[in-house]
């Protein structure tokens, strides 16, 4: 029988090293999608797609900025909000 002090110690290490697993994984592993709620060459079309272009090469994975306009950015929304768990991370 183990003293208490090192019941404790063991089950932290074990807690650690079970851990470890989920610390190797690389983040993100799919391509990254925005969808822009308003039109192609509009502001926020423009700095989205400023942006994706240095964080693909940061993360290595490929950024698609994806415009739905219409309904005052309410599609794009709804297609945001809608989204099955897909084969690439989602943001609006």
């Amino acid at each position: 029988m183990l003293p208490r002090r090192y019941a404790g110690t063991l089950l932290l290490l074990g807690a650690l090293l079970a851990c470890a697993s989920a610390l190797a994984q690389p983040y993100p592993g799919k391509p990254l999608r925005w969808i822009v709620p308003f039109a192609a060459g509009g502001p926020l079309d423009v700095i989205t797609r400023a942006i994706a272009k240095p964080l693909s090469d940061s993360v290595g994975q490929p950024v698609v900025v994806e415009n739905r306009a219409s309904a005052g950015g309410i599609v794009g929304i709804e297609a945001a909000a809608k989204q099955p768990r897909p084969a690439s991370i989602t943001n609006l």
